[in-house]
C-alpha cells in the first residue's frame, strides 16, 4: 500500500499493478458521496476507483502581506486579472525582493493556457501530443515569459529556491498548491495569505490530489482496506490535517481556515481517458466559480 499523486498512478494502472480500491472500501462502509467528487473522478479508471483520495488541493497565489503593505499595494481580490497580477509583480520588485515566483513547469502553465482558451494536448481524453504551439497556448506562455523581469534569475534560484525565498521575505508572490501552508505557518514573522489565480479571458485552476493505492501483489487486502478506511474517515483525516491541510472528506476539508477551497475551474492534467476534473468553489474567492472546467462526467467509482 502506498500514497501517490493522481498524476503518477497511470503507470501503475497500465502495468496492472494496482488492485482497485473501490470494491475493497465498499466492504468497509466507505461512501463516495462523503468525498469531493473531483479527486474521486481523477482516481477512477474504466468505472473503478483505483486509489482512494486522501487530500485535495489546487494552485493558489501565496502573497507576503508585509511586502504588499510596504509597496502600498492592496491585497489581491477575487476576480483580479492577468493584468493586475503582472502589474503587482512588477511593483513588488525592488532591491533584493522579486515580485513573483513561478516554477517553470507544465503544471504551473496549464491553468493559464486553459484560461486563455487553449489546451495542453490534442485530446484531453486520449493525449498523444502537446498543443502548446496553438495561438491561445502561445499567448498564455508569452504572458508568463513576460514576467521574467519580476522573478529571480538562475543564479538567485541556485542559491535559494522559490519556497525558501518566499519564507525569507524576498518574494512577494508564489504560485504553489496548499502543501506549502504548514511549513509557512511555522516561519516566525512571515505574514502571508492566499488568493485565487488571476483570471484571463476565463478562470481556470489545476487539481492536486494524493490517494492511497493497494498493490495487486499485496496479499492482506482486508488489512489494507481497513487502514485506508480509517485514514480517510473523520478521525484519520483530522490527524493528518496539520500536514495535509485540505482533506478529501468534505466535512473535514470544509473546516480548514486561511486556505481557500479549490476553485471550480480546477482541472486534472490529462493522463488516463476521462480524467478531467473540476473542484468545489473557492471559499471567499468566487471568481473561480463557474470558471473553465472539463466537466468530463466521470464513471461511478465503485463506491455507494
Amino acid at each position: 500500500m502506498f500514497l501517490i499523486n493522481y498524476r503518477e498512478y497511470a503507470r501503475f494502472v497500465a502495468r496492472g499493478a494496482l488492485r482497485p480500491a473501490g470494491p475493497l472500501l465498499t466492504r468497509q462502509g466507505v461512501r463516495a458521496g462523503d468525498y469531493y467528487p473531483q479527486p474521486m473522478r481523477a482516481f477512477t479508471y474504466r468505472g473503478a476507483l483505483q486509489c482512494m483520495p486522501q487530500n485535495v488541493s489546487s494552485l493558489v497565489v501565496y502573497y507576503n502581506g508585509r511586502l504588499f503593505s510596504e509597496a502600498g499595494i492592496d491585497p489581491p481580490e477575487a476576480g483580479w486579472t492577468w493584468e493586475d497580477f503582472a502589474r503587482t509583480a512588477r511593483e513588488l520588485t525592488r532591491g533584493d525582493v522579486h515580485g513573483v515566483g513561478i516554477e517553470p513547469s507544465l503544471i504551473r502553465a496549464a491553468p493559464f493556457v486553459w484560461a486563455n482558451g487553449g489546451e495542453i494536448t490534442g485530446s484531453p481524453d486520449a493525449p498523444t501530443r502537446l498543443t502548446l504551439d496553438t495561438p491561445p497556448a502561445r499567448e498564455a506562455l508569452e504572458f508568463l515569459l513576460g514576467l521574467r523581469d519580476a522573478g529571480p534569475g538562475k543564479e538567485e534560484l541556485a542559491a535559494q529556491d522559490l519556497e525558501t525565498r518566499f519564507a525569507a521575505g524576498k518574494l512577494g508572490m508564489l504560485l504553489s498548491p496548499r502543501r506549502e501552508t504548514p511549513m509557512m505557518r511555522e516561519v516566525k514573522g512571515l505574514e502571508f495569505d492566499v488568493a485565487p489565480l488571476p483570471r484571463g479571458p476565463s478562470a481556470a485552476g489545476i487539481l492536486r490530489s494524493d490517494g492511497y493505492c493497494v498493490a495487486r501483489t499485496w496479499e492482506n487486502t482486508a488489512a489494507a482496506a481497513r487502514f485506508i478506511a480509517f485514514a480517510v474517515a473523520r478521525q484519520g483525516q483530522t490527524l493528518t490535517r496539520a500536514r495535509r491541510p485540505y482533506s478529501a472528506l468534505t466535512d473535514v476539508g470544509g473546516q480548514v481556515r486561511r486556505v481557500p477551497r479549490p476553485g471550480a475551474g480546477a482541472r486534472a492534467l490529462p493522463g488516463l481517458p476521462g480524467r478531467r476534473a473540476r473542484h468545489p468553489g473557492h471559499a471567499g474567492a468566487s471568481a473561480l466559480a463557474g470558471g473553465r472546467g472539463g466537466g468530463g462526467g466521470g464513471a461511478d467509482p465503485g463506491l455507494p
